[in-house]
């Protein structure tokens, strides 16, 4: 009897494929509203999500990607710089990352919709993965550097 009470105890803290979690997992949708000199505003929202499937023989695929929109009443070149770093952890340790450079898009238009992907990573391990990330931007000719808004990250996933 007490040998199976440790067996179940023991296979508890293994997740099988009906038990990880698959699907898509993402934080809430997160706003800000930049005020670049001498321009008129932009709001943008973004969610940052992690696509976690199963594989087969034991195998998790894990795909992180950052989306985001934008709005404004008028155009114009706003920014020097607008990206996003996108990355997949597992346990707060970087596992992938990108980053995607959406100056030219955000320069050019009022509004639209973009997502940025890290690549995936599959393994057999379960448990601690999220994505997580930041916008880095740079307004344009204020003489200023760049800024960064970190982003709050998925939940986690098996």
């Amino acid at each position: 009897m007490a040998s199976a009470l440790m067996l179940t105890g023991v296979l508890g803290f293994t997740a099988s494929p009906a038990q990880a979690a698959t699907g898509t997992h993402c934080a809430n949708w997160q706003q800000k509203n930049y005020s670049p000199p001498g321009k008129h505003p932009v709001t943008v929202i973004v969610k940052v999500c992690i696509y976690s499937s199963y594989l087969g023989s034991g195998m998790y695929g894990r795909t992180p990607w950052i989306e985001y929109t934008w709005e404004s009443a008028y155009g114009g070149v706003k920014w020097d710089n607008f990206g996003i770093r996108v990355r997949l952890e597992n346990y707060d340790n970087d596992l992938t990352t990108d980053y995607c450079n959406f100056t030219y898009q955000m320069n050019h238009s009022t509004s639209g919709r973009e997502i940025c992907y890290a690549p995936s990573w599959n393994s057999t391990s379960v448990g601690g993965f999220t994505a997580d990330g930041h916008i880095r931007w740079n307004y344009n000719s204020d003489g200023e550097g760049d800024y960064i808004w970190s982003l709050t990250g998925s939940p986690q996933v098996s």
